[in-house]
């Protein structure tokens, strides 16, 4: 009964050990599934995180090839959960490429003088010829909108690029000599500038040096000119009381001086006329080469006498008078005088034919003087001594026994005055009766046919 109740013990729990044995086997199954299924889960996830930073990786990529293409497009938009269809991002970037590449060409046109040099066709697409300016597009575009891609359109920049340089180079060449003319003139303008500066600063520089020195100069001068000012200013009183003093003649005196001169301008031209008449006396006979003497037709039988003068003249350009020589008469014989040049008036020399005249002499017949006037040089006593010395008698009144006249300056008396407006009246009084004086013998020597002279003629011709 032992064993057999000892036995069922056993076999239960050897069934419970069974159980136990089954229960552990199927949890280390169960187990084993579950890590298989979380690891595919883990595999899952970690592919689907790759798959969405290919997708972040590809929208960021498009992004950026949409911002530098700049294509504006609500069909391209892209967003958070979609990416845009690639045909219509194909066909958006071939059409920028296309118009980039329109705007290119277009850029790249360029005007050509065809009269410089041969515009060469391969250089570009020749637009249009006006004249013999060329327009040349130098950017060919093969491009079209369906096959354009970047690498195409990249591949286009190469030969835009060459035809650039050879017309770069054509205007170069065509400018090379202009330039290197240029450059020259330049330089030689360079060194005319340097050297007209470098000049203009040493002319500056002397100039300086002068001027400081004249400054130096300046104020030494000024200096001494304020030490000389007090004794200027003390004087200054003196002066101007003499100038005060002084003026009022000095003013008399000027008007009387300008009356004067004009005065002695007329009586000057009247003179001149009056002398110019001096009718012809006599001619040269010969000249003494030998004893430096001349010989005159007139003698004793003229009443000629020793120490007589004639001027000597011959007739001009019409008929004016040209005086040559003063001659006075050495010894006197019945026909003929022989004479020595006291005085040569020109470069003309005396030579035979040529004419004597003397207002004082007369062969015909006996002259009476009457002198006019007050003389500047001699009284009018010593004058008529000499005239009677001579033969010519002075008459004390002008009639018609005179048949010359002495030209003194007129005698005119007006009351003196103080005041300053009275005495130019009276300068101008003066003058007036002066002139009218003047007219009044010039009258009367016309209407009795007398010779009129000037003092400077009784100088010449009478010995004092």
């Amino acid at each position: 009964m032992r064993n057999r109740e000892r036995g069922i013990g056993n076999l239960a729990f050897i069934a419970v050990l069974v159980l136990f044995v089954i229960a552990l086997a199927m949890f280390f199954v169960t187990k084993d599934d579950s890590d298989t299924q979380k690891q595919i889960a883990k595999d899952a996830r970690a592919a689907v995180s790759k798959a969405d930073a290919e997708v972040e990786k590809w929208k960021s990529a498009y992004s950026a090839l949409r911002e530098v293409v700049n294509i504006d497009s609500p069909d391209l938009v892209g967003g958070p959960d979609n990416v845009p269809d690639p045909l219509k991002i194909q066909k958006a970037v071939r059409d920028r490429i296309f118009e980039v590449a329109e705007a290119c060409a277009n850029a790249s046109i360029v005007l050509l003088k065809s009269k410089n040099y041969t515009v060469d066709a391969e250089l570009g697409e020749i637009i249009s010829q006006d004249g013999d300016t060329v327009r040349l597009r130098i950017f060919s575009n093969p491009i079209s909108r369906e096959n354009g891609t970047v690498a195409t359109f990249l591949g286009l920049f190469p030969k835009p690029f060459v035809n650039a340089k050879k017309v770069a180079e054509v205007n170069n060449d065509k400018n090379n000599a202009t330039a290197v003319r240029s450059a020259a003139q330049r330089d030689e303008y360079a060194t005319a500038l340097k050297t007209g500066q470098d000049a203009f600063q040493n002319d500056v520089n002397a100039k300086q040096a002068v001027i400081d020195q004249q400054r130096g100069d300046l104020t030494n001068t000024r200096e001494s000119l304020s030490a000389q000012s007090a004794k200027y200013d003390q004087m200054a009183t003196e002066v101007e009381q003499v100038k005060q003093t002084a003026t009022k003649a000095a003013r008399a005196a000027q008007l009387e001086i300008s009356a004067l001169q004009q005065r002695i301008i007329n009586d000057r031209i009247r003179k001149e006329l009056a002398l110019a008449e001096d009718p012809k006396d006599g001619s040269i006979l010969a000249v003494s080469k030998t004893r430096g003497t001349v010989y005159i037709d007139l003698g004793k039988r003229n009443r000629l006498s020793r120490g007589t003068k004639f001027k000597v003249w011959r007739a001009g350009k019409g008929n004016r008078r040209v005086d040559v020589a003063v001659i006075k008469v050495l010894s006197v014989d019945s026909g003929k005088a022989e004479c020595s040049v006291i005085a040569r008036m020109g470069a003309l020399r005396v030579t035979k034919g040529m004419n004597i005249s003397n207002p004082f002499f007369d062969p015909h017949a006996k002259l009476r003087a009457y002198i006019f006037g007050d003389l500047t040089k001699y009284t009018t006593e010593v004058a008529r001594r000499r005239l009677a010395a001579a033969g010519v008698s002075v008459a004390r009144h002008l009639d018609d026994t005179v048949n010359l006249i002495v030209l003194g300056e007129p005698r005119v008396t007006v009351e003196d005055v103080e005041d300053e407006e009275d005495a130019e009246a009276m300068n101008r009084r003066k003058n007036l009766e002066r002139s009218r004086r003047l007219d009044e013998v010039l009258e009367k020597a016309r209407s009795i046919n007398a010779l009129v002279v000037s003092e400077d003629a009784l100088t010449t011709f009478i010995d004092f």
